[in-house]
C-alpha cells in the first residue's frame, strides 16, 4: 500500500476497497492475547488526542497503568471539519462554489468510509456509524410545520399549529450595560421582545431568565424584574413565570412566545432587487454605553441611547403590516452591517447611503476617540470582506459595525411604498430613514457610499 502511495496510486474507491480488505485480513492474522483491561478513550481536539505536548503524555501514562487506550480515527474529524466549513458558508455567506466543493469532498469521503466499514464488518469486526449517518441523528425527522428553524439566520423560530396561526419563539439574555437595575430590566426585556416584532408577530407570553449571585441584594433583582415586567405588559403580553440560577454575574432576559399568520411571516432574507431599505432607530448605542462606562458620554447622549433601547418595536412592526414588506430583521449585536449581510444571504447586494443612516451624533465623536467595543471589532473582522466603503470616514465605519442593544427594525419594502411607510413611521415617533436599496448580486455584497 505504501508503494501505491509513492506512485500516486491507491486513491480511487476501487483501489481503496481492495486495500481495506487486505488490511483487515492482515490485521485479523495478528496473534492476540486477550487480557481484560480497563478501556480508556482519549477524546477532544485532534491536537490533544495525537500530540504528546497537547495531552501531556496521556497515552503513555495510561498504557503504563495497564489500560487499553483507544484513539478515535481521523476520518470522522476530517469530515466534521469539511461539514463545518460548508455550514459556516451557508450561515454567514461565501461563494456558492465553496459549498459545492465541500459537498463533493464529503460525498467522496463518505464513499471511502462506506467501503472501510464494509471491510471491517466482513472481517468480523464492529464498524462505527458513518459520519453521514451520525450527522442526521441530532436533527431528527424533518417537520413540515417548522417554518423557520435552526438552519436559518432568522431572529426567531416559527412553528405552524394551524392554517391561520404559527407560534414564534425566541429568547435572549445578557449582563447589564447600564448601572440602574430597573433600566437594565427594561432594556433586556425590550431587546428580547424585539425578535417577535422582527418576524411580524404579536407577543403573547414571556418567561423570565435570571442569573443572579446568591450573596447579592435581592432588591436589585426585584428592580430588574420590575423593569422587565413593565415592558412585557406594554407589549400586550403576559409574564407567565421563569427560571433562575445562581451565578457570579447578573444576567437577565426573556424567553418570549408570540403568534403570526403563517403567510405573513417576515423572514430576514427574502428581500428583492429594487426594494428600499428602512432603518427605524438610530445607531451608536454600543459606543455611547462604552463611553459612559469611562465617564466620557454626555448625560444627553446617554439618555438618548436609553430611550432608544427601551422603545419597543411594537408600533413599527404593526405599521409595516399595511405595506408590502419582503424582509425584516432587528439590528442587535451583529451590528447594522452584520445583520444586513444576513439579509443579503449571498444572493443579493445593496447600496447604503451613509448620510441617510440615523445615528446618535455623539457616537461619531467617541468613535474618533477610539472608545470602541470589542464586539464591534469582531463584527468588523467577520463582515468587512463583504463590504466596500466609498469615501466613508473611520468614525462612520465604526458606527456601522457597532453592536446594538435593542436596536431598530431593518426593513426591505417594495420601492413604490417606501416613502409612504417611512413617513408613517416618522409620524409615529420613530427616527426612521430610507438608508439604501437592494440591487442584483454584485462583486461586493454591501456598498456604503459617502
Amino acid at each position: 500500500i505504501s508503494g501505491w502511495i509513492m506512485q500516486n496510486k491507491g486513491y480511487s474507491a476501487h483501489e481503496m476497497k481492495h486495500a481495506f480488505k487486505r488490511i483487515v485480513a492482515q490485521y485479523a492474522a495478528i496473534p492476540v492475547t486477550r487480557v481484560p483491561k480497563v478501556k480508556v478513550g482519549i477524546v477532544g481536539e485532534i491536537y490533544v488526542k495525537y500530540s504528546p505536548l497537547g495531552n501531556n503524555g496521556l497515552e503513555e501514562f495510561l498504557a503504563s497503568e495497564d489500560c487499553e487506550v483507544n484513539l478515535p480515527g481521523l476520518m470522522g474529524f476530517v469530515q466534521y471539519c469539511i461539514f463545518n466549513m460548508g455550514q459556516t458558508i451557508r450561515l454567514y455567506g461565501g461563494a456558492h462554489a465553496e459549498i459545492l466543493g465541500s459537498e463533493a469532498l464529503l460525498s467522496w469521503l463518505d464513499s471511502i468510509e462506506k467501503e472501510l466499514c464494509a471491510a471491517m464488518k466482513a472481517g468480523g469486526y464492529h464498524a462505527p456509524a458513518r459520519f453521514k449517518e451520525l450527522e442526521k441523528l441530532p436533527k431528527g425527522p424533518a417537520d413540515e410545520n417548522l417554518l423557520i428553524g435552526y438552519d436559518s439566520k432568522d431572529d426567531a423560530a416559527v412553528y405552524r399549529i394551524s392554517d391561520d396561526v404559527a407560534v414564534v419563539q425566541t429568547l435572549d439574555f445578557f449582563p447589564p450595560m447600564v448601572d440602574d437595575p430597573y433600566t437594565f430590566g427594561k432594556i433586556a426585556a425590550t431587546n428580547a421582545l424585539s425578535d417577535i416584532y422582527a418576524m411580524g408577530g404579536t407577543v403573547k407570553t414571556a418567561l423570565n431568565i435570571v442569573c443572579f449571585p446568591e450573596t447579592a441584594d435581592l432588591n436589585i433583582l426585584g428592580e430588574i424584574m420590575r423593569g422587565g415586567s413593565e415592558k412585557v405588559i406594554e407589549a400586550g403580553g403576559t409574564l407567565a413565570g421563569g427560571h433562575s440560577i445562581a451565578d457570579k454575574e447578573v444576567k437577565y432576559g426573556l424567553s418570549v412566545m408570540g403568534t403570526v399568520h403563517p403567510d405573513r411571516i417576515y423572514a430576514n432574507d427574502q428581500g428583492q432587487p429594487g426594494d428600499k431599505l428602512i432603518l427605524t432607530k438610530k445607531l451608536g448605542v454600543g459606543i455611547i454605553c462604552t463611553a459612559n462606562r469611562v465617564g466620557e458620554a454626555s448625560e444627553e447622549a446617554m439618555q438618548e441611547a436609553i430611550t432608544s433601547m427601551t422603545t419597543l418595536n411594537k408600533k413599527t412592526s404593526e405599521i409595516c403590516r399595511d405595506y408590502e414588506v419582503h424582509a425584516c430583521t432587528d439590528v442587535t449585536g451583529f451590528s447594522f452591517l452584520g445583520h444586513l449581510h444576513e439579509m443579503m444571504n449571498g444572493r443579493m447586494s445593496c447600496r447604503i447611503y451613509a448620510d441617510q443612516v440615523p445615528v446618535i451624533t455623539e457616537a461619531l465623536r467617541h468613535a474618533d476617540e477610539f472608545l470602541l467595543t470589542a464586539a464591534g471589532q469582531k463584527n468588523r473582522n467577520h463582515v468587512e470582506k463583504y463590504v466596500e466603503f466609498i469615501n466613508i470616514p473611520f468614525a462612520m465605519e465604526e458606527v456601522l459595525f457597532d453592536p446594538q442593544t435593542s436596536g431598530g427594525l431593518l426593513i426591505a419594502v417594495k420601492v413604490d411604498e417606501a416613502e409612504m411607510l417611512c413617513g408613517e413611521l416618522q409620524k409615529a415617533g420613530a427616527p426612521a430613514k430610507i438608508v439604501g436599496e437592494i440591487i442584483p448580486r454584485d462583486e461586493k455584497e454591501i456598498y456604503v457610499l459617502g
